[in-house]
C-alpha cells in the first residue's frame, strides 16, 4: 500500500471561546471552533470531530487573542493549559499563539524551551488592507477537511 500524503488541517479559535470551554482539550477546541463559525456551519460539528481526523492528518491549532481574555486569573489558567499542550511535540498537532503585546510576568508563564517568540513588524498600509481582507472572509479549509472525514465515515 503507497504511503498516504500527510495532510494538515488548520484549525482558527480564539482564547476567548477556548477559554469558556468545559470537558477535554480536543472537545473544547471543537465547540470553540463551532462558536467562531456559528451560522457558516451548515450542520453541527460533532464533539468528537478530531478524533475523526485520518491517521496521516497533523492539525495546526491556531489560537488567537491571548490578550483579550481580561480577567487575569482566566488567562493565567489558560496560559497554563497551553503551555502543557505546546509540551506535546511528539503527537501530530502542533499550536500557534497570538496575543497583541503582554506584560512580562504574563508571557513568562507561557515561556519555555520549546516555545518560540515572534514579534510582528508594522504593516504598510496595503499591507495592512491586504490583510485584514483576507482575515474577515469566509474560513476556509477546516469545513473542507470536516466534508472529506464525514463522507468517509
Amino acid at each position: 500500500m503507497a504511503d498516504q500524503e500527510t495532510q494538515i488541517i488548520a484549525l482558527r479559535v480564539t482564547a476567548a471561546h477556548l477559554c469558556r470551554q468545559a470537558g477535554s482539550w480536543k472537545t473544547s477546541l471543537v465547540r470553540a471552533a463551532k462558536l467562531e463559525l456559528g451560522q457558516y456551519l451548515d450542520s453541527d460539528l460533532p464533539d468528537d470531530l478530531l478524533d475523526l481526523l485520518p491517521p496521516n492528518a497533523r492539525l495546526l491549532v491556531l489560537v488567537d487573542g491571548l490578550d483579550e481574555i481580561t480577567e487575569p486569573s482566566v488567562r493565567t489558567r489558560l496560559f497554563g493549559i497551553l503551555k502543557e499542550r505546546v509540551a506535546e511535540k511528539a503527537g501530530n498537532t502542533r499550536i500557534f499563539l497570538t496575543s497583541r503585546p503582554l506584560p512580562d510576568h504574563e508571557v513568562q508563564n507561557l515561556s519555555c524551551s520549546y516555545l518560540d517568540t515572534y514579534n510582528l513588524q508594522e504593516f504598510s498600509s496595503g499591507e495592512f488592507w491586504t490583510f485584514t481582507g483576507h482575515w474577515f472572509e469566509k474560513p476556509a479549509g477546516f469545513m473542507e477537511a470536516y466534508q472529506k472525514v464525514v463522507l468517509k465515515k
